[in-house]
C-alpha cells in the first residue's frame, strides 16, 4: 500500500472527528464517483448536504439508483435505514468511511438482494479510488 493511500484512509476514517465531517464526506464521495463510476451521473439534492438533503445524498434518474454516504460507526443500522428509504430505486450505492471487511460487504449485499441491488464501498475502497483519480487535486473543490 502506498503512503498516499494510507493518508487517504486515515483522513476518511477521521472525518467523524469534524463538526461537518458528514458534509465533507458526501462531497468527497461525489468527486470519487465522477471518476470511479463514469456511467453514473448522481445529482446532489437541492436541499444541501448532510441532514438537509431530504434523505438522499445523490440520485441518478436515468439508472434509477441512489447513493448514500455515511460516517456513522453503526454502518449496518444506517444501511438498513437507507434500504428502507429506497421505494422506487433499483440500486443503492452505500459509501461508508468505516472499515467494512469484504466478507461483511458480501454478506450484506446478499442479505438485501431480494429488495435492491446493493454496492458497498468502505473507507479502504474509497482511499484506493482516490489514488486512481488522474489529478487528485480535483478533490481541492471539496471544502474542508
Amino acid at each position: 500500500m502506498e503512503i498516499k493511500e494510507t493518508l487517504y484512509r486515515y483522513a476518511l476514517e477521521h472525518l467523524n472527528d469534524l463538526h461537518d465531517g458528514d458534509e465533507v464526506f458526501e462531497s468527497v464521495c461525489h468527486e470519487i464517483v465522477k471518476y470511479s463510476l463514469p456511467d453514473y451521473h448522481f445529482v446532489k439534492p437541492s436541499g444541501g448536504n448532510g441532514p438537509r438533503d431530504g434523505g438522499r445524498d445523490g440520485f441518478d434518474a436515468n439508472k434509477n439508483c441512489r447513493m448514500a454516504c455515511a460516517t456513522r460507526k453503526d454502518y449496518e443500522k444506517k444501511l438498513d435505514e437507507e434500504i428502507g428509504k429506497c421505494k422506487q430505486e433499483n440500486e443503492l450505492f452505500f459509501f461508508s468511511n468505516q472499515k467494512i471487511p469484504e466478507t461483511q460487504k458480501i454478506t450484506l449485499e446478499e442479505k438485501y438482494k431480494s429488495k435492491i441491488k446493493l454496492r458497498i464501498f468502505s473507507w479502504a475502497d474509497l482511499a484506493e479510488s482516490i489514488t486512481k483519480i488522474p489529478n487528485t487535486l480535483e478533490l481541492k473543490k471539496v471544502r474542508i
